[in-house]
């Protein structure tokens, strides 16, 4: 079980398990063992041999930078820096739901973190550099050191020398013993992104992106560029061992440069892992190469090239989830769809991998309908969760962003191509039977027997009659305010969801005479919807889940948000609530 932490918990949701799936690793650090990686909503500890998860922590917002010293993690991220003891990790069982043992020691966004000796220096995201002696232990506290005209990305103490990576704003730098409060920009010759800085002797190593690798020698107020190569991919991270540089390298993932000559900087190797190298984290002659979708070990003790690593893949990312007794769907991008056990913790069940880069996914009866980017539909079995199995596919001729199904009848919202009527073979492929336009773009589409209502980006709703399946024909339409490019179907209403903020009521109990009761406003951008009695439970990506009271369908209230960033998806089983983000699947008690 993951352990779970949440800023802000509102009370009537009670946090009960977790599942963090892993992606977008960007920061981590490694004591003798351990692995600690922060991925996303959280920080997971691994061991280093065989990449076996001992634990982890969910915290609040997106994390996205870490830092040990001692027993003593620093975890940086959109909602702040917090300070927790790596124990924890190890205590199976646990759910945070107070801010006991995680100490948030400051609330604006962390944009660069990083400990050099007894000394931990942070960013903020107004360009606030501070420091903190930790030698004082949990006396200690940040202070305000100096500011910058921009936000820093990379810390790097040389010294008394204070060196700050601003990516297109360059490099900066605060001389302690000085005393400077006003950082001092370093002059480099034609403006290069630096993202990263390497100190080797009396030379400064930059990561300048898409510009390669560069070697400079500090002046008082600017660096002398010695030589500069043009690696392969983008030099996002440096790390050190030996007379080589190691560099995670964007596309390219992983590289690596002799230094033997500062002035003739050459690239001896260029390693492919899967997904994009982002951040290294240097353990002895081990060098963990983060990725957006896993983590890669290269063994740099080979001399003089290093040796090919082992890669750990996460469980791919969040974007839409649905229940059915007592398991989930998750539509988890490049991992294709994944199916998690809902008995005492969330854990994998089965991943059925042929519907890859899936961001929505639909169950009928025993069957995942699954949307991948290339608008592929593929079909799965999961009457065994823990083996899916292959049934069809349907490959569409236009981006389909929504479908429904009734019988062995299947609509498809195709965009361009209006409403798709399509047979489903009970054995083979769909066949299409007929099709109609709504002379703009079909959205989403939901059923109701021989109906179907249908949103266009005409800002207006369509009942289509396809009781002749080769003929569909429209009875009647409703002029709305918004594109709504979500439809939920519950009774006699039907509720939209808008992505630029709005979700609608409308009346369906007379089906070809539709009335729309009420339109919310709400913050974010709703993605997605479940119903709990008389509540509405809408992901709104960065603003969290909003829950709405449609006590009074004419007159719905927001009366809370969970705070939960960025929702993608939500879904309901009997009284838990499940959250899914790009990084996790997340579980709550829905109070009375």
């Amino acid at each position: 079980m993951a352990f779970l932490f949440l800023l802000l918990l509102q009370s009537s949701f009670a946090p009960c398990s977790s599942l963090l799936l892993g992606g977008d690793y960007r920061a981590g650090a490694a004591d003798d063992s351990l692995l600690y990686v922060a991925d996303g909503r959280g920080i997971s500890a691994f061991e280093q041999r065989a990449f076996k998860r001992r634990g982890d922590i969910l915290l609040s917002g997106k994390t996205s930078h870490a830092a040990l010293y001692g027993s003593s993690i620093f975890v940086g991220g959109t909602r702040g820096l917090a300070r927790f003891d790596v124990g924890i990790l190890s205590q199976p069982g646990h759910v945070y739901q107070q801010n006991t043992e995680v100490e948030w020691l400051h609330r604006e966004p962390v944009t660069a973190l990083e400990v050099s000796g007894n000394r931990l220096w942070f960013v903020d995201a107004s360009g606030r550099v501070y420091g903190m002696n930790l030698r004082e232990g949990e006396d200690a506290s940040p202070l305000e050191f100096a500011r910058l005209p921009v936000p820093a990305v990379r810390i790097v103490q040389a010294e008394a020398l204070l060196y700050l990576a601003a990516d297109t704003a360059g490099v900066f730098v605060l001389d302690l013993d000085a005393g400077e409060s006003q950082a001092r920009k370093l002059t480099v010759e034609d403006n290069p992104p630096v993202v990263d800085i390497l100190v080797a002797g009396d030379k400064l190593y930059l990561a300048c992106a898409e510009e390669g690798l560069w070697a400079t020698q500090p002046k008082r107020n600017s660096l002398k560029v010695i030589s500069r190569v043009d690696a392969a991919g983008e030099v996002m991270s440096l790390e050190l061992f030996g007379d080589r540089i190691a560099a995670a390298s964007g596309s390219k993932d992983f590289s690596l440069f002799s230094t033997d000559s500062p002035e003739g900087l050459a690239q001896i190797q260029v390693e492919r892992l899967p997904g994009t190298g982002l951040e290294l984290i240097k353990a002895g002659t081990n060098c963990f190469v983060l990725t957006e979708t896993g983590i890669g070990r290269m063994d740099i003790s080979t001399a003089p090239l290093a040796g090919h690593g082992v890669f750990f893949r996460g469980n791919g990312s969040g974007h839409d989830i649905l229940t059915r007794g007592e398991i989930a769907v998750l539509a988890a991008g490049k991992a294709g769809v994944q199916i998690i056990d809902l008995q005492d913790t969330l854990s994998l069940l089965g991943t059925y991998s042929d519907a890859a880069d899936c961001w929505k996914a639909y169950l009928f009866g025993s069957q995942v309908y699954a949307m991948t980017k290339a608008n592929i539909m593929q079909v799965s079995e999961i009457k065994n969760p823990a083996r899916p199995e292959k049934r069809t596919f349907l490959k569409f001729s236009s981006v389909t962003s929504g479908v429904d199904t009734e019988g062995e009848m299947l609509l498809a919202a195709e965009h361009e191509q209006g409403v798709g009527v399509w047979w489903r073979c009970p054995c083979g492929p769909f066949k299409e039977q007929g099709r109609w336009s709504p002379g703009g773009e079909a959205l989403d589409v939901k059923i109701r027997e021989q109906l179907a209502f249908v949103s266009t980006d005409m800002a207006a709703l369509h009942v289509i009659d396809w009781s002749d399946s080769a003929n569909p024909e429209e009875l009647t339409s409703l002029a709305l305010n918004r594109d709504y490019e979500r439809l939920y179907l519950d009774e006699d209403l039907l509720f939209g969801l808008d992505s630029s903020g709005a979700l609608v009521l409308i009346d369906v109990s007379r089906p070809t005479r539709p009335r729309e009761v009420a339109v919310l406003e709400l913050p974010g951008a709703p993605a997605a919807l479940a119903r709990h009695q008389d509540r509405l439970f809408i992901a709104a990506r960065d603003e969290g889940v909003h829950v709405v009271d449609i006590s009074k369908p004419s007159s719905p209230e927001l009366v809370e948000t969970i705070d939960v960033e960025p929702a993608m998806g939500v879904a309901i089983s009997g009284n838990r609530l499940l959250v899914c983000t790009p990084y996790s699947v997340e579980e709550y008690k829905i109070q009375p």
